[in-house]
């Protein structure tokens, strides 16, 4: 699933320390540092993965996005030559991003046409159809719909069902200004957090699976693939929907991600992450248990961007989308001085 959280953004968490790290050379953390792997590129600010799961993307402090995997997949291929980021987001076969100097809200692939979209924003979330919701500045939350996809699904045996699921995403939206954090899957399920830290979600999936989103104050919150999990003041995650297989595991988290058909909880004395969900692919029983991640990107592989800024992927990777490539881990000041 694609994240995102505070403005700034959330991937901006533990930037102080990363930046210590950097300078001073001292690493956070317990226990023998000696067998440490080096520290990764600084200016790595995002990692996230495709829908399509076939490929991987980052997002760097000066907007540079770079990807690898299967590069042809239109969410990869179609985004704009000219593309600086702020965030970056995807669904199947769309890519969004808040664009880095305009925080113009920027969406392409084949259902988007240039122009479309044309809103200031500060972070974003896709589900896996063409449906966007975002943070309008200065805080208040909206979603829309790729026209073409509008008219795509407005024929066929589904027509109906689309029409109702694609009204209550779009009419459930919230009103005010007073929104911190926005997650969206499947075209059928959001959730916005309040300044009081409290939930509103909204959808006909939300609504189909009984809805279930605590009404208690939450520290963070996810969206999955007919699911929802939250992790409440003191830590304890609970969670709503489709959560056979996906049981919270025992213990004390600050943040929590989700996707498809996994969850990951970040620890909170650790900074490690546990994953629970389905495991074809790896995606529970391969987590490198003694990395410390800032946050992690959810497919049918899973890439995180650790404290001290590389990247690490596991999971699927029958295109290469699990193989980060070396210089990606490669600090910028280092790869400009072998120029």
């Amino acid at each position: 699933m694609t994240r995102l959280g505070d403005w700034p953004p959330r991937a901006y968490g533990n930037v102080v320390s990363v930046l210590i790290a950097a300078l001073t050379g001292v690493q956070f953390g317990c226990g023998d540092t000696s067998e440490l792997p080096p520290p990764g590129d600084p200016q790595i600010k995002q990692v996230v993965v495709s829908r399509t799961d076939y490929s991987s993307c980052v997002v760097r402090m000066d907007g540079e996005v770079e990807c690898w995997g299967k590069l042809e997949d239109p969410e990869v291929a179609m985004r704009p030559e000219s593309l600086r980021a702020e965030y970056l987001a995807f669904a199947r076969t769309t890519g969004c991003a808040i664009e880095r100097d305009s925080r113009r809200v920027v969406c392409w692939g084949p259902d988007w046409t240039e122009g479309e979209l044309d809103n200031l924003g500060t972070h974003l979330s896709l589900g896996s159809v063409p449906v966007v919701c975002w943070h309008r500045y200065p805080g208040g939350v909206a979603c829309q719909a790729a026209q073409t996809y509008v008219e795509r699904i407005a024929s066929g045996i589904w027509a109906e069902y689309n029409r109702v699921a694609l009204q209550k995403i779009l009419d459930g939206v919230p009103a005010g200004e007073g929104w911190t954090r926005l997650d969206s899957y499947d075209g059928v399920h959001a959730c916005a957090l309040s300044s009081e830290q409290l939930l509103h979600c909204w959808g006909h999936g939300y609504e189909y699976f009984g809805g279930g989103a605590p009404s208690a104050r939450v520290l963070d919150f996810a969206l999955g693939h007919n699911f929802g999990c939250a992790l409440l003041e003191d830590g304890a995650p609970v969670c709503w929907g489709q959560t056979s297989g996906r049981a919270p595991p025992p213990g004390r988290f600050d943040r929590v991600f989700a996707g498809w058909y996994n969850v990951c909880y970040r620890r909170v004395e650790e900074q490690t992450v546990i994953c629970v969900g389905g495991d074809q692919h790896g995606n529970v029983t391969d987590v490198p248990a003694q990395e410390q991640f800032d946050h992690v990107s959810i497919g049918r592989h899973i890439c995180g961007l650790t404290l001290d800024r590389r990247v690490v992927c596991w999971g699927r990777n029958d295109h290469g989308q699990a193989n980060v490539p070396e210089h990606i881990n490669t600090p910028s000041d280092t790869k400009d001085g072998d120029e």
